[in-house]
Formats: C-alpha cells, sequence, structure tokens
C-alpha cells in the first residue's frame, strides 16, 4: 500500500475517485456482484470506530477536506482508535468535526487480499 500511494504522490494529479477504488476493492478481494460496497460519511468518526472496528482490524477512510479528499487508514489496536497516512508516512489527528466517508461492503464470506491490481487507480 505504501508503495503505491508513493507513487499517487509523484505520478497522481487529482487522487482517487471512490467509484475507483470501490473497483480496486473488488478486484484484489474477489467480491461477487451480489458483495455490494456502500459509501457513507459520518462526523465524530472515532467513536464510531471504536464501536465498529474490531481489535486488529483496519479500514480505509476517506477525510473530506477543504477543497479535496484525503485517503487515510483507521485501525484499532489494544481497544485505541488510531489514523495513519500511508502518503506522509506517519499517524494523523483527525478533527472530529471533519466529515468522513467510509465503505462498508456485505460480505458472503472471509476474503483474502490478492494483488491483482497491483496499483492504486489514481487520476493522473
Amino acid at each position: 500500500m505504501q508503495k503505491s500511494a508513493e507513487e499517487v504522490n509523484t505520478k497522481g494529479k487529482f487522487g482517487i475517485y471512490a467509484n475507483e477504488l470501490k473497483t480496486f476493492f473488488r478486484t484484489n478481494f474477489g467480491f461477487t456482484p451480489e458483495e455490494t460496497i456502500y459509501l457513507y460519511n459520518r462526523h465524530f468518526i472515532k467513536p464510531f470506530l471504536d464501536q465498529a472496528l474490531a481489535n486488529n482490524h483496519a479500514t480505509i477512510v476517506l477525510l473530506q477536506l477543504e477543497k479535496n479528499g484525503h485517503y487515510i487508514v483507521a485501525y484499532k489496536y489494544k481497544d485505541v482508535v488510531r489514523f495513519y497516512d500511508p502518503q506522509l508516512n506517519r499517524h494523523r489527528i483527525v478533527d472530529e468535526m471533519t466529515p468522513v466517508h467510509y465503505f462498508k461492503i456485505k460480505v458472503q464470506g472471509p476474503k483474502l487480499f490478492q494483488p491483482i491490481q497491483k496499483t492504486l487507480p489514481y487520476i493522473g
């Protein structure tokens, strides 16, 4: 993921659209057409993730910034939710008033990441 983030930084001009990221998920996790990928938005993401995210699990969230969006990784470890920015290679503090978009996928069984599409679908 970090290598793809570096490529987005050097070659991308407009980032990654949510629908392109959905296709990336579908391809690399082998989701069937019946396994729908939903995109939701909300404020106060950390309390939500405290409840919704299990320990040792992570998800990708999209911060809705003033001029654009920015994808980061939210993860929960030892009952603490943290945010990591792979493009900057550092942790990040998320203001609770920042609108955040997150993906929810209803799957029919366990999934394993298979890197079929090896690069993130950035707009360059």
